[in-house]
């Protein structure tokens, strides 16, 4: 129905990432004064953390103007384990109701590419399932008829390059003083 994405981040200190949000969203807090900023703020408990959303509006521009009415959301939890920023509202509430069964860590795909990269003993990895947006996104523009009838035909002349793509990763490792970065696009 809509894109999202997100990140998630594992503390080495959960207070100090608490208090950087915190300090960020009492900016966001400040903006929201002005009825005219667009910002909007709201939180909800969701698997036990606070999820805390800000939404953008892009002023003047609306229904009224016969133009699509933009909204952002931006999304924030912090708890002891890990910080979630996503973008869109769907992210963080999905990666906190989620079963460890169903994460993305059993993937077979992602630890395949992770492993190849370096394995799990690493600073930082960044996933992109190519594949999985494509689908999403076919699947949004069929069912609302913008497939069919357009100036190019995408099944002949534009799904065929799409295909092979399959996905993007990254492991960054830390070897003493070196940061070492390995990044694959997977084309099958």
């Amino acid at each position: 129905e809509q894109p999202y994405g997100g990140l998630i981040l594992i503390p080495s200190d959960a207070d100090e990432a608490r208090r950087r949000i915190d300090s960020l969203l009492t900016v966001a807090r400040v903006a929201t004064l002005d009825s005219n900023s667009g910002i909007t703020i709201s939180e909800e408990t969701v698997g036990g953390a606070t999820v805390t959303t800000l939404g953008f509006e892009i002023p003047g521009v609306g229904l009224d103007s016969g133009a699509f009415a933009p909204r952002l959301a931006l999304e924030v939890a912090v708890s002891d384990a890990r910080v979630l920023i996503g973008i869109g509202d769907r992210f963080v509430p999905a990666v906190l109701d989620l079963d460890p069964s169903a994460s993305l860590g059993v993937d077979e795909r992602y630890a395949a590419t992770i492993a190849d990269l370096g394995g799990d003993e690493n600073v930082a990895t960044a996933w992109v399932d190519l594949a999985g947006i494509r689908e999403a996104v076919e699947g949004a523009l069929d069912g609302a008829g913008l497939l069919e009838g357009g100036v190019v035909d995408y099944e002949a002349d534009v799904q065929p390059w799409l295909l092979p793509l399959d996905r993007m990763a990254s492991v960054s490792r830390l070897e003493g003083d070196l940061l070492i970065q390995h990044a694959v696009l997977v084309v099958e």
